[in-house]
């Protein structure tokens, strides 16, 4: 990184010199893999092939169970529970676009799944950023509880997958246990 390149006197400077990043971010790891500009299509990219490969497995195995199960990617709140839901859905929880739900709606049940790609520095962080996740969608669930038809029911699995491999095993077992 430029930032190491700086510290032992091999660079003028130690900001990131990537076309698109603006130069003023100091390049250090956690820079290139969770804040540079330039760099977030490939970061989507990243997230993205984890989300679609992770929801491909999961969906499978669900429909192995229950024929019925459909997944809705990326979708603003509104468009995933309206079919559902008595009465709409507060402002704020209208905004929210989960990266993906898994939906039944014969057995009731819905599974929203968020990913994260955090910079894996130790198990610590990946189980924060899952806190994250289910602080920011704590004012959804509650919303959906309250405006769902009696039987539903909705969970959040929040998906944390390290940029470098690192995962949380018990987390994901928890969260497998769908």
């Amino acid at each position: 990184t430029m930032r190491r390149l700086f510290v032992c006197g091999l660079a003028k400077k130690d900001t990131c010199p990537l076309p698109g990043c603006g130069g003023t971010e100091v390049e250090t790891i956690e820079h290139m893999q969770s804040m540079c500009e330039a760099l977030k299509g490939a970061r989507m990219s990243a997230h993205n092939a984890i989300a679609e490969r992770t929801t491909g497995a999961i969906t499978d195995a669900l429909r192995s169970i229950h024929p019925e199960w459909n997944s809705v990617h990326e979708q603003t709140a509104s468009r995933v529970w309206e079919e559902i839901t008595i009465g709409q859905l507060t402002e704020a929880t209208r905004r929210m676009k989960p990266d993906v739900v898994l939906m039944n709606k014969t057995l009731r049940r819905a599974h929203i799944l968020e990913f994260n790609r955090p910079l894996d520095k130790d198990l610590q962080t990946l189980r924060e950023r899952a806190e994250g996740k289910r602080e920011y969608y704590t004012p959804l669930l509650e919303d959906l509880q309250r405006k769902l038809p009696t039987g539903w029911n909705v969970m959040l699995h929040p998906m944390i997958v390290g940029e470098r491999g690192l995962t949380d095993e018990e987390q994901v077992r928890d969260s497998l246990k769908l």
